[in-house]
């Protein structure tokens, strides 16, 4: 049984990547007018690195933006990056308006660089990033990410994997990600929508 990662002839429970990634593209767009967003990610062959690139993309021809390729940079890992790497490619971008990246630790260490530009995040940068663990939400200004549930991924391996030993029957299922706008694209949140995500929030969790 494959957990977060899908392979024919397996059973497998996996995150819809591209649900939560392509609300947070689309919430940048209409509602924080971004018009040049980079993305941020790493490992180009993997799988859920490949959804949610494609969702970016797609998200970026629906509402006929172009798309371009060095607007999107590739680091070593999910975890951390060269900041050299990252300070030179922001420099080279100066116009970019928003930025999605992959996992909230690569988002939460580019905080760093992106204050060092002199650019407020959630004013003239907009951020989302994918995961929502704990620290996004104590991230100063809080992360917007895309909400998974690893516990929610075990469990349904687990059950669904004790149902397959008595049956034999192959499973594949897929967990929503859904997008929680947060500080880090303040510029387009009006207070009703900030208290109606809050709700959200609570009876997801």
């Amino acid at each position: 049984i494959i957990l977060n990662s899908m392979m024919d002839g397996y059973s497998y429970v996996c995150y819809d990547n591209r649900k939560g990634v392509k609300e947070a593209v689309d919430y940048m767009i209409e509602k924080c007018h971004c018009q040049h967003i980079g993305m941020l990610t790493a490992y180009k062959d993997s799988q859920g690195s490949s959804q949610r690139f494609k969702a970016y993309q797609e998200s970026l021809k629906e509402h006929n933006l172009e798309y371009h390729s060095d607007y999107v940079l590739y680091v070593s890992n999910y975890m951390s990056f060269d900041n050299q790497i990252i300070d030179e490619w922001l420099s080279q971008h100066p116009q970019l308006d928003g930025i999605m990246c992959t996992t909230d630790s690569l988002a939460l260490q580019l905080y760093n660089n992106i204050k060092k530009t002199g650019k407020r995040i959630g004013v003239d940068i907009m951020i989302a990033a994918f995961d929502d663990i704990p620290e996004a939400k104590h991230a100063i200004p809080q992360l917007s990410s895309c909400h998974v549930d690893a516990s929610l991924l075990g469990y349904l391996g687990v059950i669904n994997g004790y149902q397959q030993m008595k049956t034999h029957q192959i499973f594949q299922k897929n967990i929503d990600s859904h997008f929680i706008p947060r500080m880090s694209v303040h510029n387009g949140i009006q207070k009703s929508d900030e208290l109606l995500q809050f709700v959200s929030y609570c009876q997801n969790n």
